[in-house]
C-alpha cells in the first residue's frame, strides 16, 4: 500500500496527464493535472472507462491496444493522435499516449 501511495504522489507532481486502470480499463486513478483537464470540460474521470468519456470508435482502438499489453504483444504503446478526435470540442492539438505494464 505504500508503494502505491509513493506513485500516486509521484504522478500527482507531473504536470502532464497521467492516469492508472485496472485490467478491465477502468481508471483507478488519475493524477491532478488529467482530473482537472477532464473536468474543466466536463468529465469525472475517476472511476470510468474510456467508453464512458470518447467516441466509441476511439474507446474500442484504445482498448484493443490495451489488450494486446496485456496479452503480452507489445510492452509498450505509444500513440500520437489528435486531441479533437478523441475529446470532441476540447480544441486543437496533439497528444502522446503512452501505456506500459
Amino acid at each position: 500500500m505504500e508503494r502505491w501511495r509513493q506513485w500516486c504522489s509521484l504522478l500527482d507532481a507531473m504536470p502532464v496527464l497521467a492516469g492508472v486502470k485496472d485490467r478491465t480499463g477502468r481508471y483507478v486513478f488519475v493524477n491532478r493535472a488529467m482530473a482537472e483537464w477532464f473536468r474543466a470540460r466536463g468529465v469525472e474521470m475517476a472511476g470510468q472507462r474510456d467508453a464512458a468519456v470518447l467516441s466509441p470508435g476511439i474507446a474500442a482502438l484504445v482498448r484493443e491496444a490495451e489488450e494486446r499489453l496485456l496479452r503480452g504483444e507489445e510492452l509498450v504503446l505509444e500513440t500520437e493522435c489528435n486531441q479533437a478526435e478523441w475529446l470532441p470540442g476540447s480544441g486543437e492539438g496533439r497528444w502522446l499516449l503512452k501505456k506500459t505494464l
